[in-house]
């Protein structure tokens, strides 16, 4: 009988998650596997009788472990062994003539320097725990991949055991090792030279292009293998669908975690159009659409977000914070819309909105995996780093209300939490509008804020004059007419535009109340109160800070306005 094969594999690891499944698996290979290891991870395979075949490096080597430890591996005879290309005639002999071994296996992983280094320590422990021998051995048995597999993380094991080793696979463990010991060496680099930061990006999905047809080379990208937070269900996103996509989803995830109610808001190239919770519906709603006719929550909110302002969310983003069901995706069907992020999507509601836009509409689903805390921005060149804005709204931002009024009720509250939210995630300066559960009015990226209160405000109105008497009999006469949702709408904006409306004033005026206001960054004049009293507010909630506050506040104080200091600017770029 032939006698079978030898082979060889060094494994030295410090985690030893998973050991005794490899070894096993070595162990009833077709041949015999000379495991050659040292230190602690021959003590564990001795101590737990893992294999027949454990050998000591330092036999093979013929020198001891030296330096406690420090020196183990880096030894000819180890790296002969690792190195050689049997492919190649003078290593062949080269290491006959040495009478070397070949190995087959590295399986190695590494001090736990950043395990170590991110809780109390000392410098001395840290040092300690920067791997010589083993990155070596996984960087010289990566370079190797034609002959050899390096196995770095515990992980792998399954998936080596059950897959063809073919020299496909084994270049793939070998890119996994490359970036394993780069990783490392950044953790320790980044930990001696805290002006260093390094950041790794791994194209996740190729875009069509960026911003601009002609901005090519556009992808999506992960930082640092972290995983993205949305999963594509259909369609192919586009870079400012992903823009919109990401933080229309962490405006809806944050209200819904501040108020308890879902969330829908219609994002256009990177500003909210509105927002809205089902927290009521007006009788401007009843008349607008027959909310009797529904018996999903979910889907009247999505109506509310979308009435808001129609004509900007032509083409939007939508973000839902909750489960999609099956009247809400027949809502969304009959809109024009590029994409929706929501939580998740009934069996039916996926299959629906699945066949919009001819099966190219994008469906994502948003994943709460947000634990970056730093944010990096590049800019021609440069890039500016800061913390993430991790400000929460709270019922401790409403403590500093130095007007003389001072009483709200909580749908007034809760309005005014609901347009500082949603100025977070809106580029400044921002001023937002809100009413019974919905941010009516956004004015954004302006470069003073009086026309921010002035662009936010008008879109306030033009929602409250939608509801007007003549504006509904337009939209029935229309709508009998066979006209086009979106052709109604626009008649809609024209007719409150042109001035044919009768009594517009008269009818805002008995209308509008209980007007919330947010701004983003505080009030430097009082010009910006006499503006959104013009507009009908009496509540405002907004940072503070101006060497005019008094003035800002004796202002408010003739309009009988609350207003609410939080100390927390909002400003978003």
């Amino acid at each position: 009988m032939d006698e079978l094969p030898v082979k060889n594999a060094i494994i030295s690891v410090y985690d030893k998650t998973n050991l005794d499944i490899l070894i096993n698996y070595l162990n009833n290979q077709d041949c015999y596997y000379n495991i050659w290891t040292s230190g602690g991870t021959f003590n564990y395979i001795n101590s737990n009788k893992l294999s027949n075949y454990l050998c000591k490096i330092s036999d093979l080597t013929e020198f001891p472990e030296i330096l406690g430890g420090r020196v183990k591996t880096l030894h000819p005879k180890v790296y002969g062994g690792l190195l050689a290309d049997s492919d190649k005639l003078e290593h062949v002999a080269d290491m006959n003539n040495n009478n070397l071994i070949m190995f087959d296996l590295v399986v190695v992983n590494l001090y736990p320097f950043k395990q170590v280094t991110s809780q109390e320590h000392s410098e001395e422990e840290a040092i300690e725990n920067i791997d010589i021998g083993g990155v070596s051995l996984i960087r010289a048995g990566a370079k190797n991949y034609k002959h050899i597999s390096v196995l770095t993380n515990p992980e792998q094991y399954n998936d080596y055991i059950n897959t063809n080793n073919t020299i496909e696979y084994r270049k793939k463990l070998a890119i996994g090792a490359f970036k394993y010991i780069a990783s490392y060496d950044m953790d320790i680099g980044m930990y001696f030279d805290n002006n260093t930061i390094y950041r790794t990006f791994t194209k996740k999905i190729p875009l069509k292009y960026g911003l601009n047809p002609y901005q090519e080379n556009a992808n999506i990208l992960s930082i640092d293998n972290n995983e993205l937070p949305f999963t594509i269900l259909n369609g192919k996103p586009g870079y400012i669908n992903v823009i919109d996509a990401v933080q229309s989803w962490k405006l809806v995830c944050e209200v819904k975690n501040v108020v308890g109610y879902e969330a829908v808001t219609s994002f256009k190239h990177t500003t909210p159009t509105g927002l809205a919770i089902n927290y009521g519906i007006t009788d401007y709603e009843q008349n607008y659409f027959s909310v009797n006719e529904y018996t999903s929550s979910l889907a009247i909110t999505f109506l509310r977000a979308r009435n808001i302002d129609p004509l900007s969310s032509f083409g939007d983003f939508v973000a839902i914070s909750g489960i999609v069901d099956v009247e809400t995706a027949k809502c969304i069907s009959s809109q024009v819309s590029d994409g929706i992020i929501a939580l998740g999507y009934d069996e039916m509601a996926l299959d629906i909105l699945k066949k919009k836009k001819s099966g190219k509409y994008i469906i994502l689903q948003g994943e709460i995996n947000d634990t970056l805390t730093v944010e990096y921005k590049e800019y021609n060149g440069l890039c500016l780093s800061s913390n993430k804005n991790n400000a929460i709204i709270s019922d401790t931002w409403f403590t500093n209300i130095p007007t003389n009024n001072k009483e709200f009720s909580n749908m007034n509250k809760t309005d005014l939490m609901l347009a500082n939210i949603l100025l977070k995630y809106t580029p400044s300066n921002s001023v937002a509008f809100s009413y019974n559960g919905q941010v009516l009015g956004v004015g954004a990226g302006q470069q003073n804020r009086v026309d921010c209160v002035r662009l936010a405000g008008n879109k306030m109105k033009t929602w409250f004059l939608r509801h007007h008497p003549d504006v509904l009999e337009l939209r029935q006469q229309l709508k009998r007419e066979g006209v086009k949702k979106q052709d109604i709408i626009n008649s809609e904006y024209n007719l409150i535009n042109t001035g044919l409306l009768k009594d517009k004033g008269k009818f805002l005026q008995q209308k509008i109340n209980h007007i919330c206001l947010a701004s983003d960054g505080f009030f430097p004049f009082s010009d910006n109160i006499d503006v959104a009293n013009e507009y009908g507010v009496k509540y405002i909630i907004q940072p503070g800070g101006s060497i005019r506050d008094d003035i800002v506040i004796q202002s408010c104080n003739k309009y009988d306005i609350l207003m609410v200091l939080t100390d927390k600017r909002m400003f978003y770029h």
